[in-house]
């Protein structure tokens, strides 16, 4: 029988401050947060200025604690969470916030309460059914491939981390997706971030950054370099354009509007329009976004020795070029985030930190909408309501976006 509840509360910082409801029992209790509300302290009395509170409900049976008859009671904590889930493929609607009991932490796991989690259009392409979820039975399913949040379970308890793909969300969906007031990964699949660091500012940089870096680290040494960028104002786009200049680079946006950052914007749509604007032997290396028509000449644009490195394909798998481009000492490779693990996680969180803190790399425009508005955060990418980023957030922490 439900007897009791544990309200942990806090605030930006992280500082937590639990209050204690045992309907009158006394003695010692068990709860999977309980090393960060030892940390923290037992504070009595009121309860003000915090942003955000988790509620988990207390069952005693025997064993450990006591009432004020001195009966003996063990206590334990049902740890209940509110995610964002669906139960079939289908419109932004399928998707609804639903609190669910969360499984004990296992071995070598670490518990995430989320402070900022971004929306991929990879999310919207697995809701649909284009990219059915691979795992057996599919549903319920939490999307979302990244998270950043506070540790309050597990190794490094009380710092913040955060953590994405390898089996998060996706369609592998080996674990529940960061659309959730808690997320569970392995401890190796995180990255530790500084508290000086703004959780919606890494979020928007977020998994969008980290292919970009992994797509530009393929073309080589940046400072001194002309690099073109192909669709520069989407997500992965924009912030290959910020880590390329915060690299030293000159770069040339492929875009249909202006990019902020970039030191030449080109609107062309077509392969002639590119060929035309770009010209031949004008680049050293070239992000590729989009593929599709526009790859034969960019391939055209790269300079002896030039670097091409394709993360993405949004206008079209096929590609052609000509072979004798290929004798000039050329490379044309890629980089998938399906490639990426822990320990290069962890590797490319610290370049992107020191980079946020210099104030060489700037987060790119985004919109922060709360959890619970998860699916109109989808309908809005959709219908194209939103430019750059979304990042959701807990609802507790949205009130000071508004």
């Amino acid at each position: 029988m439900e007897i009791g509840k544990l309200h942990v509360l806090g605030n930006e910082k992280g500082a937590l401050r639990p209050q204690i409801d045992t309907c009158g029992l006394r003695g010692k209790w068990d709860c999977p947060e309980r090393s960060v509300v030892e940390t923290a302290g037992i504070v009595a009395g009121k309860q003000t200025g915090y942003d955000w509170e988790s509620v988990y409900d207390l069952r005693f049976s025997a064993a450990a604690a006591y009432n004020s008859h001195g009966e003996r009671y063990q206590t334990r904590c049902r740890v209940r969470s509110r995610q964002i889930r669906m139960h079939r493929y289908g419109p932004a609607e399928v998707l609804a916030l639903e609190t669910v009991d969360l499984p004990p932490v296992g071995p070598n796991e670490v518990r995430l309460r989320m402070l900022a989690a971004a929306v991929n259009h990879s999310d919207l392409e697995i809701r649909v059914g284009n990219w059915p979820i691979r795992r057996n039975p599919p549903f319920p399913y939490v999307p979302g491939l990244e998270v950043v949040g506070e540790v309050v379970e597990g190794r490094g308890a009380g710092t913040r981390a955060w953590t994405m793909m390898q089996g998060l969300g996706g369609v592998r969906a080996e674990r529940d997706g960061g659309y959730a007031e808690h997320v569970t990964v392995n401890e190796d699949a995180i990255a530790p971030v500084p508290s000086d660091i703004d959780p919606v500012d890494l979020a928007a940089l977020g998994l969008a950054a980290i292919t970009a870096y992994g797509g530009l680290a393929k073309i080589g040494p940046l400072q001194g370099k002309t690099v073109v960028v192909t669709g520069a104002a989407g997500g992965v786009g924009s912030a290959a354009v910020g880590l390329a200049k915060a690299f030293g680079a000159r770069v040339v946006a492929i875009a249909s509007h202006n990019v902020e950052g970039a030191d030449q914007t080109i609107g062309a749509r077509t392969g002639e329009e590119l060929s035309a604007t770009l010209g031949e032997h004008s680049a050293d290396g070239v992000l590729d976004t989009v593929a599709g028509p526009l790859f034969r000449p960019l391939v055209k644009s790269l300079r002896q020795g030039g670097c091409l490195s394709v993360v993405g394909a949004v206008g079209g798998s096929e590609v052609t070029f000509e072979v004798y481009d290929l004798l000039f000492g050329i490379s044309l490779t890629g980089y998938a985030s399906e490639e990426l693990d822990g320990a290069q996680l962890r590797q490319i969180t610290e370049v992107l930190v020191q980079a946020l803190q210099s104030g060489r790399l700037k987060p790119p425009r985004h919109t922060v909408l709360p959890l619970t508005e998860a699916a109109r955060a989808h309908a809005m990418i959709e219908k194209r309501e939103i430019q750059g980023r979304v990042v959701l957030v807990p609802d507790q922490r949205f009130a000071r976006f508004v």
